[in-house]
């Protein structure tokens, strides 16, 4: 008969069982955004765009395409801004119903992707009308008609606008199931309709961190794991 005693039987499955709790959530790592603050081109102290006829060249915003509403007010481009801009000296723009978006590459399993996006008026108080409101997004795809994973909802700027050109940080977290496929896309929108309105992006900012169990599932593993270890004690007593 083995006299091996349960404490030994459970000192021989502890690894596996602390395995099973589960380590601490690995830091969240940056994914590269290309002009993630909007700095090319250099547009100096004006302003550059593109409307709706040619969007298939698309060069107004570098790194990002543009899709837009069919109407005399879309446009997208960029814009200086040097008092307002969340990070460096340029801004995004989007005038009416539109899209900037950037496919960033495989859409990771099992990961936590978290966006965060600086969202604003017009820096001069452009965009009054009827409201302006805007969104970010991440895509399943590889342009801005991919699957919406997660969006923010519809961001507000209040009407009038009482602080022209404030910008603040909106974030959306997704995390993706342990089996994917194609591309993530992120995407900023004017999802108004009506003439006269502007929405302003900056900094976009994309974390990725690999994505840990439940500490419920944890914990219920290493419970398994310790009656598997009193169960082999009791089948060696009857060896």
């Amino acid at each position: 008969m083995n006299s091996q005693s349960p404490i030994k039987c459970l000192i021989a499955y502890l690894p596996l069982a602390l395995l099973s709790v589960g380590l601490p959530a690995a830091h969240a790592a940056p994914v590269t955004v290309s002009n993630f603050s909007f700095e090319s081109p250099n547009v100096g102290t004006g302003y550059n765009q593109t409307g709706t006829v040619s969007q298939a060249s698309d060069t107004a915003v570098a790194g990002f395409g543009f899709d837009g509403f069919i109407g005399s007010g879309n446009a997208a481009g960029l814009q200086s801004a040097p008092t307002n801009a969340a990070d460096g000296s340029q801004i995004a723009y989007i005038n009416q119903l539109g899209d900037l978006y950037q496919d960033i590459g495989l859409l990771l399993p099992s990961t936590v992707y978290t966006l965060t996006v600086a969202v604003g008026p017009h820096p001069t108080g452009f965009g009054t009308g009827s409201g302006t409101f805007g969104q970010i997004q991440i895509l399943n795809g590889t342009d801005d008609t991919g699957t919406s994973l997660v969006s923010s909802g519809s961001i507000n700027v209040p009407t009038p606008i009482t602080n022209p050109g404030a910008m603040s940080d909106y974030t959306i977290t997704f995390t993706s199931p342990a089996v994917v496929s194609g591309d993530l896309t992120i995407d900023l929108q004017n999802i108004s309709n009506a003439a006269s309105t502007e929405v302003n992006f900056d900094n976009v900012r994309l974390d990725a961190s690999a994505a840990i169990p439940e500490p419920s599932t944890g914990i219920a593993a290493a419970g398994g794991l310790v009656l598997l270890a009193t169960g082999n004690f009791r089948r060696r007593l009857k060896a």
